[in-house]
C-alpha cells in the first residue's frame, strides 16, 4: 500500500495478547539522494486548503493535528489466560511470521517456564525441548531461526544458548555460554547486551558479539556503569551496520542511546533524551526502543511526587532520531496530577509505528495496592516538518480488576498481538485483548 512521504500508510487489524512487548517505529529523515523530479509532497503536507504555509507541530503530541491513516477500536474485551500467573520476559517473530513467546513463574505445584509458539488468538503450540530452564529467558528471531539465552534453574544462573528453526527443531543443542542476555541479529551472529554487578555495587552494561552457535566472537565491550540499585534494563535493536542500545538511568535521570557497530566498537557520540523537568522528576527504568527506516523512535516515562507529597504527575515521552543526527522528543500529552502513566512499549505495524501505555491512577503508598491502569494505544506519523503527530484516535482497552501493563508486542499479518499483565500486588497474570484498525479515519 503507497503511503504519503513521511508517514507509511498501513492496515492493521490490532490483537492485544497481555503480558509481553516488542517495539519498531518508522522514521522519516532527509534524502541526500539525487536526480530525477523534486518530491514536494512534504511541502504539499505543509499547506493548509488556502496553500498557506504551516509550522512545526508543537506541544504535547495528542494535541497536534493529526494525520490519520486508521481508525482504530476494540474488537474483544479483556481476557486472562486460564489457569497462569507467570511473567512473560521475551517475544520474538521468525520470517515466516511464526510468534514465539518465553515465560516463566511460580504456578501451583511448582515453578514453570518455556519457550512456545503462540498464535493470534492465544493459542500455544509446542514448546522448544529446553530442559532446566531459569527465570532468565532472551529471544532473538533471526530470519526463520530463533536464538534462545537463558540460565538454568539448577546450576546457580548458568548462561546456556540455543537455537532452534521456525518449526521448533533445534539446529544448535542448549549448550553453555559465556553470559545471559537480551539479543539482536547481527551479521554473522547476535549482539547481546547484559547487566551485571561489578565489586563497586555499579550496574555495569555489557555487549558483546556472538558467532551463529553462541560463542563470544567481539567484547564485552562497557556501555555504562550505573549506580547499582533499582532494577537496570537496557533495550538493543538492529540497526544498519551493528546494533544501538537505550537505557534509563535515575541519577541524573535521563535515557541515553549510544551506537556500536558489528564488531562491537562505539559508532558514534551518544545522545541523551528526557530528564528536563528537573529536581524531583525520575525515569522509568523501562523504556522502548526500535529502528525503521535508519531512524530511532524511543518512548519512555517520567513521573514526580510533587513539591508537596501527593501531588503526583506522570508522562509518558516519545523521540525520534533521524540518521542525521536531529533529535524530536515531545510529551505525549501535558502531565495531570494524580494520574499516573507508564510501560510504553511501540511497535511497528506495517511501516506505521504505534505506542501503546498503561494509565490510571497515581498510587502513592501502597499496602497491598491493585492498579486500575488501562491501556491505551494509539499509531503514530510525522509532519512534513518531522515531527511526530497522531495518525489514529487513541483507543483504550479498559481494566477490569486490575490494571492493565503491556509487555510485548508482536505484528502478525493485520494483527498486532499484545501480551501484557494483569496487576495483582505481588503477582501478576497474563492476558488478551483484541484492537482492530481499519484503514482511513
Amino acid at each position: 500500500m503507497k503511503s504519503p512521504t513521511c508517514l507509511i500508510v498501513g492496515s492493521p487489524a490490532v490483537l492485544f495478547v497481555l503480558g509481553a512487548a516488542l517495539a519498531v517505529g518508522v522514521g522519516c529523515g532527509d534524502d541526500d539522494s539525487g536526480g530525477g523530479d523534486e518530491d514536494t509532497s512534504q511541502q504539499d503536507a505543509a499547506m493548509d486548503t488556502d496553500g498557506d504555509t504551516q509550522g512545526p507541530a508543537t506541544g504535547p503530541v495528542l494535541d497536534r493535528p493529526p494525520q490519520v491513516v486508521a481508525s482504530c477500536s476494540v474488537s474483544s474485551p479483556l481476557t486472562r489466560i486460564p489457569d497462569a500467573s507467570w511473567y512473560t520476559t521475551s517475544m520474538a517473530q521468525t520470517s515466516d511470521g511464526a510468534m514465539w513467546l518465553a515465560y516463566g513463574g511460580w504456578q501451583r505445584g511448582g515453578f514453570q517456564a518455556a519457550v512456545t509458539p503462540v498464535a493470534a488468538d492465544g493459542t500455544f503450540g509446542t514448546a522448544l525441548a529446553l530442559d532446566d530452564l531459569g527465570e532468565t529467558i532472551h529471544l532473538a528471531a533471526d530470519g526463520d531461526r530463533l536464538a534462545v539465552s537463558f540460565d538454568r534453574a539448577s546450576a546457580m544462573g548458568q548462561p546456556r544458548f540455543a537455537v532452534a528453526n521456525a518449526d521448533g527443531t533445534l539446529t544448535v543443542a542448549p549448550r553453555d555460554a559465556d553470559a545471559v542476555g537480551a539479543m539482536v541479529p547481527v551479521e554473522g551472529g547476535f549482539a547481546m547486551v547484559t547487566a551485571v554487578t561489578d565489586p563497586g555495587a555499579n550496574v555495569v552494561l555489557r555487549l558483546r558479539i556472538l558467532d551463529e552457535d553462541g560463542d563470544t566472537t567481539a567484547g564485552p565491550t562497557q556501555v555504562a556503569a550505573l549506580p547499582g540499585y533499582g532494577s537496570v534494563f537496557a533495550e538493543v535493536v538492529s540497526v544498519p551496520g551493528g546494533v544501538a542500545v537505550a537505557w534509563a538511568e535515575r541519577e541524573p535521570g535521563a535515557v541515553r542511546v549510544a551506537w556500536f557497530g558489528a564488531d562491537g566498537v562505539a559508532t558514534r557520540d551518544p545522545v541523551t533524551l528526557g530528564g528536563g523537568h528537573g529536581e524531583g522528576w525520575s525515569v522509568g527504568v523501562r523504556l522502548a526502543l526500535l529502528s525503521v527506516d535508519d531512524a530511532l523512535w524511543i518512548a519512555w516515562s517520567e513521573a514526580t511526587y510533587g513539591e508537596d507529597f501527593g501531588q503526583g504527575r506522570a508522562e509518558i515521552r516519545v523521540a525520534v532520531i533521524d540518521p542525521n543526527g536531529s533529535v524530536r522528543e515531545a510529551p505525549m500529552a501535558a502531565a495531570e496530577v494524580d494520574l499516573f502513566r507508564t510501560a510504553p512499549r511501540l511497535v511497528n505495524h506495517g511501516g506505521v509505528p504505534g505506542l501503546t501505555w498503561s494509565e490510571g491512577t497515581f498510587i502513592y503508598i501502597c499496602g497491598g495496592c491493585i492498579s486500575d491502569y488501562d491501556a491505551h494505544f494509539v499509531l503514530l506519523g510525522r509532519d512534513a516538518a518531522g515531527e511526530v503527530v497522531p495518525a489514529s484516535d487513541v483507543t483504550v482497552i479498559p481494566h477490569q480488576d486490575n490494571g492493565i501493563t503491556t509487555r510485548f508486542i508482536a505484528s502478525s499479518g493485520d494483527d498486532l498481538v499484545f501480551v501484557t499483565q494483569l496487576d495483582f500486588h505481588a503477582i501478576s497474570f497474563p492476558a488478551l485483548a483484541t484492537i482492530t484498525c481499519l484503514e482511513g479515519g
